[in-house]
């Protein structure tokens, strides 16, 4: 049987971490590109009215611009960064409180004795992954039934 020690050290916190880190890398990306979209759109107006017959390359700058930001707008959408920066957050942050609650013997935690405590917390916590799981799996399936 496992300990409690050993269910944080090797599920909870290793979900955590995870959770955490995809999290940063998802914020990372989705600021990066949303940050080079406002950047090219910036670039259009300005580009636009350079446009002459002494200079007609800005007229391809501005539609190499146009066709970029439909990219990255389309590859945001696709990819949904943000959506999975804020669950990802959402996640972890609902971990750690969990395993706070434990280690502090509050809430669900308060009476009960360390057994039951123990049983409650594995329940909450696989319970919490299993939906995520499960929102995952249906977020593929939704993807792979528009194809």
């Amino acid at each position: 049987m496992m300990t409690d020690k050993e269910y944080i050290e090797q599920r909870v916190d290793d979900q955590i971490k995870w959770h955490s880190s995809n999290s940063q890398a998802n914020k990372r990306k989705y600021k990066t590109m949303r940050t080079v979209v406002i950047g090219l759109s910036v670039l259009i107006p300005l580009f636009a009215v350079l446009i002459t017959e002494q200079n007609p390359i800005f007229k391809y700058l501005t539609g190499g611009i146009g066709a970029a930001i439909a990219f990255l707008e389309g590859m945001l959408a696709l990819n949904k960064h943000q959506d999975k920066w804020t669950d990802y957050r959402a996640t972890a942050e609902v971990l750690k409180r969990e395993k706070f609650m434990y280690a502090t013997k509050t809430g669900r935690y308060k009476e009960q004795d360390n057994a039951a405590a123990f049983s409650i917390f594995v329940e909450t916590v696989e319970a919490l992954l299993a939906k995520e799981n499960a929102d995952w799996i249906a977020y593929v399936n939704e993807d792979t039934s528009e194809n």
